[in-house]
């Protein structure tokens, strides 16, 4: 379960931080951070994404989320949280690690194929094997659960044996009473997940740096909220124009949360070679281009989620 790529910045402490992920014990996101992380911290699981988020800087000094897949694409949830007024703010994006998944049907033991009649799991782990699913069990009830690991938890709690769980086979060490009917389920090998990390943007020393020594391009990723509809103002095609100079890698796009109609966030993630100041140069630009001829939105913003 060794971690295919992590770029981070920053220098290891001395003391245990503190970690939150998406739990409990066996997630892919504890996975990725134990990968990333091993015995240098302590970490605390969390019941669901939201609830991982919300402890930055509180419960957790560092967290790990999810937020894009190779197979089903984005993680929404993660998206919908990276419209918070905070992050950029009072914590940043401070590093990714992406992680090669391999789902199982997990079950308890004795249970046959046919006799299972529900599966859980995360809803991305459910869209990432929906060709296994539908091809060997297509009369089964999908059951959305807030991580791929409490799925195999709650094939435990079930007592008649019908519930079945698309997870990680470490659950079985994990989880006494569980065997694995199938492995490899996902629709493809090349399965990977992107996770990103946060933190307070003061506590960035006790990150492990992993950036390789050889190279100068760094990563950032911008919020900017503007109408989606054709009005007076700022429209993406501007803010993509102000920053043509730098390589575009991906553009999200959610509802934002203005209380104006059809207004929409977009998260563009970008690769851009280091210099000093160089991102807080491409804010004043924007921004300037903001109040250029009275285009000042009051629900318009651009804001530096993070660079690593």
């Amino acid at each position: 379960m060794a971690a295919s790529h992590v770029t981070l910045k920053g220098n290891c402490g001395e003391t245990k931080p503190a970690v939150g992920y998406l739990g409990p014990e066996g997630t892919y996101t504890h996975q990725a951070a134990y990968e990333l992380f091993g015995d240098s911290v302590h970490y605390v699981p969390f019941k669901t994404i939201a609830d991982t988020f919300n402890n930055v800087g509180k419960t957790s000094e560092i967290a790990l989320i999810p937020i894009e897949n190779s197979i089903h694409g984005s993680v929404v949830e993660t998206l919908d949280l990276l419209r918070s007024p905070l992050l950029g703010k009072e914590f940043h994006i401070q590093g990714e690690v992406t992680l090669k998944i391999s789902h199982a049907l997990l079950v308890r033991q004795g249970t046959t194929m046919e006799g299972i009649r529900v599966i859980g799991s995360h809803e991305q782990a459910l869209g990432q094997c929906s060709s296994f699913l539908q091809t060997n069990m297509p009369d089964a009830l999908l059951d959305r659960t807030d991580s791929t690991a409490a799925a195999a938890r709650r094939v435990l709690e079930k007592s008649n044996g019908d519930y079945a769980a698309v997870c990680s086979t470490i659950c079985l060490k994990l989880y006494s009473g569980l065997e694995a009917l199938k492995e490899n389920i996902q629709d493809g090998e090349d399965n990977f997940t992107r996770f990103i990390i946060l933190s307070p943007k003061d506590i960035t020393s006790i990150i492990p740096s992993r950036q390789p020594e050889t190279t100068h391009l760094r990563t950032a990723i911008f919020r900017v909220s503007v109408p989606s509809q054709r009005r007076p103002g700022v429209t993406i095609q501007d803010i993509l124009a102000a920053i043509q100079h730098l390589t575009v890698l991906r553009i999200d796009r959610r509802p934002s949360l203005s209380t104006k109609s059809f207004h929409d966030a977009y998260f563009i993630t970008v690769e851009y070679n280091e210099e000093p100041d160089f991102l807080q140069l491409v804010e004043r630009r924007v921004k300037e281009m903001f109040s250029s001829q009275h285009r000042q939105d009051s629900a318009t913003d651009f804001t530096i989620l993070g660079s690593w």
